[in-house]
């Protein structure tokens, strides 16, 4: 894992050795196991390196063998091994054992799309093509890396993180006001924006070609198209087993100290089983417990970990939101109001005491349909067929009326009946609402009278959702989700609160060949009756213990609900009506005392704000 950054731009050879030097140092975090640059008089590329594989000769850049190519990357090529010999059979000299080499000949033999299509792993990186002064740039299938890009001087710039992009001087750094409007829509930035106005992401299986003073951006992977029927629950159950052994062998390959994040968990309970059939010796799992049992899984995280025989180590946070927010918005570089932050950024720490890299189970829930709100979308269309005097008249008032429970909210039915009301009726309302919202239209427009709402092709998730939407209501949310949500919420948050301490973190289920056969899986064997993640749950029969087959669905959360009313309710309280502030003070407040009173759970909105005035402080 890396940080890499570059430019292709005219200038002073020393004026841009600078600024690149300045930005690979701004991503020293990402990797502070040694620098590499690579200049010629049309491009630059630069390298921060956290040493995983090949510890001795994979320093970057890497070079073809007349040094005609550059090459940078952040991330890992898992299938490297296989693709060597092919590479070596075709004439090709590798100077390495470094798993990014291969690219470089895969590059020379391939069009660009056939050999992104080579890859297995997680990756951005940036290629230089001297022969014909083009930069290559490309991210993986499933967005783990980060890639941001900016025109600049008439050339490109890009970089790891926007932080490094800040290196070249005079970059304009203008808030994007469409970028605000969805954050406020999500509670995250989704690509291709940016928080400002020049500068881009790009999206998840994209790769990007400047050449000739000119940006062409496409797509090399798409999710599969058709669900497959006529086959067993058990054939299906076999072929994932297969893949998932496969994804876990192959991301079990590292010359530095590795292990798995273990919650207790069905996802990271299966990865850690197949990691321990699969290593010598025992396996190191990693958790972490919080005061508030409501919160804390080290009890399911110690059965499972006994019931494997890993080396297993728990360490109990108390998480201190006020001194770790301005930390957070220092690592995101743009507003992120995902809460879970801050539990993760504490599981990465204790983490990186012991092991270099971590397998984890994210993705598990967004491919198998491991999500409450997926059980509601299911359950919309009967509720949607009752009679609208009983749904207006009766339900939803009396499900408005109920309190707002403090505590973690997954075992709460009164909030597990809002949620559903209140999704219900969107998805209804809207066939492109198939993505959770942070704030509705009104809300929007109260807090921040004059922002303009994006049209409908500005909205990328939108658009995700709009053009999945003959896929049927639950496929569409899946595809949804693993074009915006993951990406650009869950996969954001696992980078930089990983980076920020340069570990690793490796996701089997985000393995191509898994994502692909979920997309594939016919829904009922996701999701049954009140059972998620069938198809996960049939795989771990026998292997797992009982009560980790049972658990329901329990998010890596913070308490936002209960700081907000207790320890933090006057630092909230100012932050809302700070001088300056984009909002209205009053919408805020108002938010706040109902939030305060009970009746409503504004935790999540509140917490967006106060990100978004932090960030704002910042970057001040």
């Amino acid at each position: 894992m890396c940080g890499i950054a570059g430019y292709t731009a005219p200038g002073d050879p020393a004026e841009l050795r600078a600024a690149l030097e300045n930005a690979v140092g701004a991503l020293k975090h990402r990797g502070p196991d040694g620098f590499g640059y690579h200049f010629t008089p049309d491009a630059g590329l630069g390298h921060a390196r956290l040493a995983i594989i090949d510890l001795s000769t994979g320093d970057q850049p890497l070079f073809n063998e007349d040094r005609s190519l550059a090459l940078v990357v952040n991330g890992e090529f898992y299938n490297y091994q296989e693709l060597t010999g092919p590479i070596l059979s075709a004439g090709h000299r590798l100077g390495t054992r470094s798993d990014s080499e291969v690219f470089l000949h895969l590059y020379e033999d391939l069009p660009l799309a056939e050999a992104l299509n080579r890859l297995n792993g997680m990756w951005a990186l940036a290629l230089w093509d001297g022969r014909n002064r083009r930069l290559v740039l490309s991210r993986d299938r499933a967005g783990k890396k980060p890639l941001y890009y900016a025109f600049w001087r008439g050339g490109l710039i890009f970089a790891s993180e926007l932080k490094a992009l800040k290196a070249f001087p005079g970059l304009d750094l203008d808030l994007d006001p469409t970028a605000l409007y969805l954050y406020l829509r999500y509670g995250y930035v989704p690509a291709p924006y940016s928080i400002y106005r020049q500068v881009r992401k790009l999206p998840a299986a994209g790769y990007a070609v400047w050449e000739n003073g000119r940006l062409q951006i496409g797509s090399y992977w798409r999710l599969p198209e058709t669900i497959i029927t006529g086959r067993s629950l058990e054939s299906w159950t076999d072929e994932l087993d297969h893949l998932l052994r496969d994804a876990v062998r192959l991301r079990l390959i590292a010359d530095v100290p590795l292990g798995v994040f273990l919650s207790g968990g069905l996802d990271s309970s299966l990865i850690a089983h197949q990691a321990s059939h699969l290593v010598q010796g025992r396996v190191r799992t990693f958790s972490i417990g919080f005061p508030d049992p409501t919160y804390d899984e080290t009890p399911q995280a110690r059965l499972m970990a006994r019931h494997l025989g890993t080396d297993h180590a728990v360490d109990v946070v108390q998480m201190d939101a006020l001194n770790e927010l301005p930390r957070l918005a220092a690592q995101f570089d743009e507003p992120f109001a995902d809460a879970s932050s801050l539990p993760t950024w504490h599981l990465c720490r204790a983490t990186r005491r012991h092991v270099t890299v971590a397998l984890s189970g994210d993705g598990g829930d967004e491919l198998f349909g491991g999500y409450r709100r997926y059980q509601a979308a299911k359950l919309s269309g009967s509720y949607s067929r009752l009679p609208q005097s009983l749904r207006k008249r009766l339900i939803e008032p009396f499900v408005a009326a109920l309190p707002a429970p403090s505590g973690y909210y997954g075992r709460s039915l009164a909030k597990k009946a809002k949620l559903f009301v209140a999704a219900a009726n969107r998805m209804n309302q809207d066939p492109g609402a198939a993505a959770p919202r942070m704030f509705d239209e009104l809300e929007i427009q109260a807090l921040f009278p004059g922002l303009v709402p994006p049209s409908e092709d500005q909205d990328p998730v939108r658009v995700a959702a709009l053009e999945s939407r003959g896929h049927g209501l639950l496929n569409q949310m899946f595809r949804t989700d693993f074009r915006a949500y993951l990406p650009d919420d869950i996969l954001v948050k696992v980078d930089r609160m990983s980076m920020a301490h340069a570990l690793e973190v490796r996701c089997p289920y985000l393995d191509h060949r898994i994502v692909e056969l979920a997309h594939q899986l016919p829904v009922d064997f996701k999701i049954k009756g009140a059972i998620t993640k069938l198809i996960l749950r049939r795989l771990a029969h026998g292997r797992l213990p009982d009560p980790i087959l049972r658990r329901g669905k329990q998010g890596f959360m913070a308490p936002l609900d209960a700081w907000f009313r207790g320890d933090l309710k006057e630092w909230l309280r100012a932050a809302l009506n700070q001088p300056g502030a984009p909002w209205s003070a009053s919408e805020a407040l108002n938010m706040f005392e109902r939030h305060q009173a009970g009746r409503h759970d504004h935790a999540s909105r509140l917490w967006a704000l106060a990100v978004l005035g932090n960030w704002r402080a910042g970057k001040r």
